[in-house]
């Protein structure tokens, strides 16, 4: 007969195993999807572009490209909640804009783990292979966005 302690010490050593296979690049995959890269491209071509992008809690800093550089991050997404969202500041010559570059429930499925943004004056514009879809910007005042039932999208530069 088996004793309880030897199935608890094998369920146990089980366990650790499942647990450690599960740890990438030290952030856990259990409840964590494909980790997800957006590339931010300058399209501004008679200045330079400041970009400043944060999510909730981790603001990603002001990045300043010139015409053709990109600036990027990445991040992984919980599973089962397609709550993730991204928004920057833009700014060039005395124009401040703003949009929301990666918003889960939008851009899960069209990016498959890469967003390619190209930013134009008129506003920014996805890369989806040998299409481009063109969103138009935010609105600049935080009761202009309330109006327009957006929440919590307001950005500092």
């Amino acid at each position: 007969m088996i004793s309880i302690s030897k199935v608890v010490l094998t369920i146990s050593i089980l366990l650790t195993i499942l647990v450690a296979l599960q740890f990438q690049e030290g952030e856990s995959n259990i409840f964590h999807k494909k980790r997800v890269f957006v590339y931010i491209t300058s399209n501004i071509t008679d200045a330079q572009l400041g970009v400043h992008c944060r999510e909730k809690d981790n603001d990603l800093g002001l990045h300043n490209l010139n015409f053709g550089e990109t600036y990027s991050f990445s991040f992984r997404p919980v599973i089962f909640i397609e709550a993730k969202l991204y928004f920057c500041g833009f700014s060039w010559m005395n124009e401040l804009k703003r949009f929301d570059i990666y918003v889960e429930s939008r851009d899960d499925k069209d990016c498959k783990g890469e967003c390619r943004w190209k930013i134009d004056k008129s506003g920014p514009c996805k890369l989806k292979g040998d299409d481009t879809e063109c969103f138009p910007w935010k609105p600049n005042n935080v009761t202009e966005g309330r109006q327009l039932g957006e929440e919590n999208s307001t950005l500092t530069m």
